[in-house]
């Protein structure tokens, strides 16, 4: 059991401490981390999904099918709940309670899952990390989005703004 974990954390571990140590030595400045950031993002990552995905089985799709539905119903009910709390229990406005229930129900699973998962369950993790990613991106980013647009159009309507507020409260 120790093997299993220590096999899947360590690479991320080393990769962190390398990145330490190629700051405490300067090798990399502020400019170049938009570079590292597209490589991984454009390149890397989907290459490394689009692979795994790929090489997977027709057969092994179908098992799947309970996992996307226990993904999307995770997420989006994380995503609902923590949007409720924070806007009808802490009061908070919807702007903030939509980035709240983001950044709960929306794992970093395209960064972190090939890392630890890959060391778990071989090419077959790339499923659940393409499912989370999916599922991520076509239901609590958009939704995020939409709820911020609206907070932001209700915000630059007429009698609702924070100038508007202040006219009423001064008079």
């Amino acid at each position: 059991m120790l093997a299993t974990v220590l096999g899947a954390v360590l690479p991320m571990v080393v990769t962190v401490l390398l990145g330490f140590v190629a700051a405490w030595h300067h090798d990399f400045g502020s400019k170049d981390a938009p570079i590292l950031n597209r490589m991984v993002l454009v390149y890397a990552v989907p290459l490394a999904l689009f692979a795994g995905t790929v090489t997977t089985s027709r057969a092994q799709l179908s098992q799947d099918i309970p996992l996307v539905i226990v993904l999307c119903v995770s997420i989006i009910g994380l995503y609902g709940v923590v949007l409720l709390l924070c806007r009808w229990t802490l009061h908070l406005p919807m702007n903030i309670s939509a980035l709240a229930a983001l950044a709960a129900a929306a794992p970093a699973v395209p960064f972190v899952g090939p890392a630890v998962l890959g060391d778990l369950f071989g090419s077959a993790s790339a499923i659940p990390i393409s499912i989370a990613s999916l599922a991520i991106n076509l239901t609590v980013v958009p939704a995020t989005l939409l709820l911020l647009s609206l907070n932001a159009a209700e915000e630059d309507s007429p009698g609702t703004g924070l100038g508007a507020q202040r006219g009423r409260a001064a008079s």
